[in-house]
């Protein structure tokens, strides 16, 4: 019983974790793409 309760503990940290990494992702993604683009191409930003 103990091992069946940690795995789904587990199990449910890295769905979360997982969770939080995709939505940091989605929010970084277009601050990064930016920043990326200015660097390649500052005559548009400057």
């Amino acid at each position: 019983m103990v091992n069946e309760a940690l795995t789904k503990y587990y199990l449910r940290r890295i769905v979360v974790s997982g969770l939080v990494l995709i939505a940091t992702l989605w929010v970084m993604t277009p601050f990064v793409i930016s920043i990326i683009y200015a660097f390649a191409d500052p005559v548009q930003y400057h």
